[in-house]
């Protein structure tokens, strides 16, 4: 197994935080409905209204 490099987890560190503040800003304006839901997928952003599982 390769580990990453320190650059790598460090990109991938603040990748994870515009993720993480980009979704709490959508969810504030997101409703109660089953579908109401975003997440990224595979470096997307996407929602139940557009990709239902």
């Amino acid at each position: 197994m390769v580990k990453p490099s320190a650059f790598n987890r460090r990109r991938d560190a603040i990748r994870n935080r515009r993720h993480r503040r980009a979704l709490q800003t959508i969810s504030r304006f997101m409703g109660t409905d089953a579908l109401d839901y975003a997440e990224f997928l595979h470096g997307e952003l996407v929602s139940g209204w557009t990709c239902p599982f």
